[in-house]
């Protein structure tokens, strides 16, 4: 995780609008709104594409205090300055984590963020760009965190439901949940300690790809 600058200055007039105009066509906004890709998978728990800022604000008034993005930090990118900027308008809590698309995370980012979702004094939303794949892992490890390691509930949340495919780059994402049902099935490890002890997202992404070696 990246700790959150200040944000970039306010950008007015032409400027401004030239940059809305990227967030809505560039990064595809305009699409988001048709496809949010929303949904509360925990009490007080959102995870969803990268919202605007009028979804933030909407989310404020219904208890949100902190925002959490996986899309790394981007300062002078309309989706990061945006979004930075309203959560600081509001005094929104908002954190910053770098999960590659087409990777798994190390394990010191999510063992934070699960601590993020769960110690807000308010409600949380996460998200990635589409709300599919990174925002899916992130979402499945909230769900094993927080139900007792249910599996089956962990994988709906990869799922076509919320857009994920498992294509070959990013079923890496489902093959994390794969391993870890394995190493509880075997020893019973809580999913907390798996990751802290034998989470390895370098060995599984050579595992993974090497499975398709031949094919």
């Amino acid at each position: 995780m990246t700790p959150s600058p200040d944000p970039a200055p306010l950008l007015t007039g032409a400027a401004r609008k030239d940059a809305w105009r990227a967030f809505l066509w560039k990064d595809h906004a305009i699409l988001r709104r048709l496809l949010p890709n929303a949904a509360e998978i925990g009490p007080g728990v959102i995870r969803r594409s990268q919202p605007e800022p009028r979804d933030i604000r909407s989310l404020q008034e219904k208890g949100l205090s902190r925002v959490i993005t996986l899309r790394g930090e981007n300062p002078g990118q309309p989706f990061y300055d945006f979004e930075h900027e309203v959560c600081e308008a509001l005094g929104i809590d908002f954190h910053v984590f770098d999960f590659f698309p087409g990777g798994p995370p190390v394990a010191t980012d999510l063992l934070r963020f699960l601590d993020l979702v769960t110690t807000a004094s308010g409600s949380v939303m996460f998200h990635c760009k589409t709300g599919a794949d990174r925002t899916g892992l992130a979402a499945a490890m909230y769900v094993l965190a927080s139900s007792g390691n249910d599996i089956a509930a962990a994988r709906r949340q990869l799922s076509w439901k919320f857009f994920h495919v498992r294509t070959r780059r990013m079923g890496i994402f489902d093959y994390v949940i794969d391993r870890f049902e394995k190493d509880h099935l075997a020893t019973g490890i809580d999913v907390l300690d798996w990751i802290a002890t034998l989470y390895d997202p370098a060995a599984f992404q050579r595992e993974y790809e090497a499975g398709f070696k031949g094919r």
